[in-house]
């Protein structure tokens, strides 16, 4: 018994498929664009500043390290949370990483911070640790935060390390143990 050939779907033949080319492309531009338009826009300019700081006990430790010539980083982590009811997890609703790198400038016996805001140079060892260890962020978010604040929670944690290890030897980082410090991760309510 001879089976007959199968015969393409008529949804998938040539005929069809010319003809469905530009509504495929009229559905994907318009797609397209509502995504883009929904990424581009904020409901409200609302910003939420978070200050931290980073407690370091032996503040040798890090002075030491810049005294050698080397370049110290202070990363501050932020995660703004809101809370679900129910057996959900909770929904990140953003993150940030705030960073700041400080050296000492050995000709003018300086200690230099560089950040987002620029470099800031400092003569006093106790001026230039409280700047550094500070943090004062704000973050904002692309939604609405004038609603009921108790359903939000921010999750925080600083990072210090003491020797920052350049391209070819940033393998370095796993094998020194002693080289950073952090924290564990603070909740804090709104």
């Amino acid at each position: 018994m001879k089976r007959k050939p199968s015969k393409p779907l008529q949804l998938f033949s040539k005929k069809n498929s010319k003809r469905n080319k530009p509504g495929l492309l009229l559905i994907i531009l318009f797609l397209s664009l509502t995504v883009y338009g929904e990424s581009q826009t904020s409901p409200d300019d609302s910003s939420l500043t978070l200050k931290h700081r980073f407690q370091l006990t032996d503040k040798d430790w890090l002075i030491d390290s810049l005294m050698e010539g080397n370049t110290s980083q202070l990363t501050f982590q932020v995660r703004l949370y809101r809370e679900n009811a129910g057996l959900l997890p909770d929904k990140n609703i953003c993150r940030k990483n705030y960073t700041v790198t400080a050296k000492r400038d050995l000709f003018s016996a300086c200690y230099v911070i560089i950040d987002s805001d620029g470099k800031r140079m400092y003569l006093n060892e106790e001026k230039f640790l409280d700047d550094f260890l500070y943090s004062e962020t704000s973050i904002s978010p692309l939604c609405d935060l004038t609603e009921d604040f108790s359903s939000y929670y921010v999750l925080k944690k600083a990072i210090l390390v003491k020797k920052v290890y350049n391209v070819p030897f940033s393998i370095f980082q796993f094998i020194d143990f002693d080289n950073r410090k952090s924290t564990d991760w603070m909740r804090e309510s709104l």
